[in-house]
């Protein structure tokens, strides 16, 4: 009886993960969409003097700009649904918003009815809305929390693969236009959705009952960035739990420091752990976002524009930068180790990559590719786990909506910087990779005072 429901939770995790991978980041994938449009000669009555032209390319440029600012802009929003409602109800939303969505933009027309941006919208607040849905169905499968969370945000840069593969299909068949390529994929969202969401009645209730009050055992050791409190030992078991039914709840209060997962909301917002995963997430997503947006420039200043090797190197690291998830055991091992090892193996990725950069030598760089694969996984990966232990799933999607949107916020820093390195050191990179070896080393000294 045990296994079959452990089956059928299983079920449940995996559903999700493979909605994760079709529909999740998809929006990330513009760049052949954007070909196929142009091709289609969407926008070019724009241009007075015929396609390429500034105004096409500004139109572009908007759809693709409002569809990233809403999957991080909502991402609070979706944390308040997600506690309130659940993930069955978050599953539900991401299905109407991706299929809306998609059939929006295989109807539109740039001429007659123009709803590219919005649809691309409703797929990015979809996709932002089916990676949510994943995180409480971690808490499903407690021994494999850690790779449920890393897959999750593996699959997510993964999927940004989906318009590749369809802008092929319209290449080499062009029988299949935007408009059936889009609705068949809509239409092909909906028995995925509707399966997860009938495999939720399977869920061990996550936002129906609170797992801390369900608990035989209180475990009262502290919150990773308080010290540990002094808690006699039972001589005859030997561990460092009281048990609920021998022990006043009223003593066990008095006499233990409550963890972050058993405190409200706002008390959790006011805890060290809380600093903490700000600060780590915040700069770990500004530095793998800085990387992204200078090394165009950086690969062409050591030559990949040239004749012998016609952006070999680009398009390698568009190829190499969703195989993050090679890392996934490593990333699991890491933390089985402790959340501390794994922290610090995160940001020593980082400042690897920084280092690597140092090194003008394109197949260099092509480790570099790796290692930045390497550490967006482990920077995804082990900050879900961080959230997922500490603040528990009662306040996961509020928690997570607060994280993703100061980084958020403070990425706001990334253009201003990226322009200064692109218009005033044509280019060259080696005083920002410094200043992020530098900023590595700052990082390092709040993860040291991680408990392990």
């Amino acid at each position: 009886m045990m296994e079959t429901a452990r089956a059928k939770k299983l079920c449940l995790v995996g559903s999700a993960l493979v909605n994760s991978f079709f529909f999740s980041g998809i929006v990330f994938g513009w760049a052949p969409l954007q070909v196929m449009l142009a091709d289609e000669g969407q926008y070019a009555e724009l241009c007075a003097d015929g396609p390429p032209c500034p105004e096409q390319q500004s139109k572009f440029a908007a759809i693709f700009a409002t569809a990233t600012f809403l999957v991080n802009g909502i991402s609070l929003p979706s944390g308040l649904f997600l506690d309130h409602f659940g993930g069955r109800a978050m599953s539900a939303g991401a299905m109407i918003f991706n299929f809306a969505g998609l059939c929006l933009v295989g109807i539109s027309d740039s001429a007659s009815l123009d709803l590219f941006q919005l649809g691309y919208g409703l797929i990015a607040v979809g996709g932002q809305m089916t990676l949510f849905a994943v995180f409480p169905t971690a808490f499903e499968v407690a021994k494999y929390q850690t790779l449920v969370f890393a897959a999750n945000s593996c699959l997510f840069d993964g999927s940004c693969i989906v318009f590749q593969v369809l802008s092929s299909l319209h290449e080499f068949h062009p029988a299949l236009t935007r408009r059936s390529l889009f609705f068949g994929y809509a239409l092909f969202s909906l028995p995925l959705y509707l399966l997860n969401i009938s495999l939720w009645r399977f869920s061990g209730a996550i936002g129906e009952e609170s797992p801390i009050e369900s608990r035989e055992t209180v475990d009262i050791s502290s919150s990773p960035l308080l010290p540990i409190p002094e808690t006699p030992v039972d001589q005859e078991k030997g561990d460092s739990k009281i048990s609920s039914e021998n022990t006043p709840l009223l003593s066990t209060a008095k006499s233990a420091p409550k963890k972050t997962s058993q405190l409200g909301l706002f008390e959790q917002l006011l805890t060290w752990d809380f600093a903490f995963i700000l600060l780590f997430a915040s700069t770990g997503i500004l530095r793998a976002n800085l990387y992204i947006g200078t090394n165009e420039q950086f690969l062409e200043n050591l030559g990949d524009n040239d004749a012998p090797n016609d952006r070999l190197y680009s398009k390698l690291f568009g190829y190499l930068l969703p195989m993050g998830f090679i890392f996934i055991p490593v990333i699991d091992f890491a933390v089985g180790i402790s959340m501390k090892a794994a922290l610090q193996a995160t940001n020593a990725l980082a400042v690897a990559v920084a280092a690597l950069t140092l090194i003008p030598s394109l197949p260099v760089q092509v480790v570099t590719f790796l290692v930045f694969a390497g550490y967006r996984a482990f920077l995804y990966g082990v900050m879900g786990a961080f959230i997922g232990e500490t603040f528990g799933p009662l306040t996961l999607g509020r928690i997570t909506g607060c994280v993703f949107t100061t980084g958020s916020l403070l990425n706001l820093v990334q253009a201003p910087i990226i322009d200064f390195v692109d218009y005033s050191l044509g280019g060259d990179i080696t005083y920002l990779s410094l200043g992020l070896i530098a900023v590595g080393a700052l990082v390092a000294f709040p993860v040291g005072m991680i408990r392990s």
